[in-house]
């Protein structure tokens, strides 16, 4: 699976941005563990050569071709439902694809199939909103590895807060002591404790 950092900058007037972040940014916030899971992971396990015509062809349609070939698709009853006729035959897992958000620096990773990487990277600049909130969609880094999207993802949340600390001008000699030095530490503990 390839890892995606992505950046979601939000559409808000000046004034707003300034309210936001005056505030303290203590913690960032991991997807809660209690998210439901976006995907279902489905690995063909065994042949259906011997089947019947409808198994096959419900195997098609799910994606699935050749035994151990693994497709993803979203939650949804259509999905369930073949996945139901063909139970027997494959293995299925759930697999959330958001791996970790901060609301403070709005950056993102998530998580997608390899042969799929250039879909959803496509899919993700084509966003233009989310919850009714607008965005603008940034990839920061793309990786076949969650180490480098790690890394990357851990430059970018220091280099936003440098952003937000130069402009609200304080002295250098204050920033031992703000909120963002907390909000490193811990953002920094999550984004190293991903796992693949």
């Amino acid at each position: 699976m390839s890892s995606f950092s992505i950046c979601l900058r939000p559409l808000l007037p000046r004034n707003i941005l300034q309210k936001t972040h005056s505030r303290s940014f203590a913690t960032a916030s991991p997807p809660p563990a209690s998210e439901p899971n976006t995907h279902f992971r489905i690995t063909l396990r065994r042949s259906a050569i011997a089947l019947g015509e409808r198994k096959k062809e419900t195997l098609t349609a799910l994606g699935l071709h050749r035994r151990m070939q693994t497709v993803y698709h979203a939650h949804t009853s259509e999905a369930a439902g073949k996945i139901l006729k063909v139970k027997e035959l494959v293995e299925v897992e759930n697999v959330p694809a958001i791996k970790y958000f901060s609301p403070t620096t709005n950056l993102c990773i998530i998580r997608v199939a390899r042969d799929q990487h250039t879909l959803a990277w496509g899919a993700v600049t084509l966003l233009s909103s989310i919850n009714g909130s607008q965005v603008i969609p940034h990839v920061v880094h793309v990786s076949g590895t969650i180490k480098h999207v790690q890394l990357a993802a851990i430059k970018h949340n220091r280099e936003v807060v440098a952003r937000f600390r130069a402009r609200a001008k304080t002295p250098a000699l204050y920033h031992t002591q703000d909120s963002y030095v907390a909000y490193l530490a811990q953002s920094t503990r999550e984004i190293e404790a991903l796992q693949e």
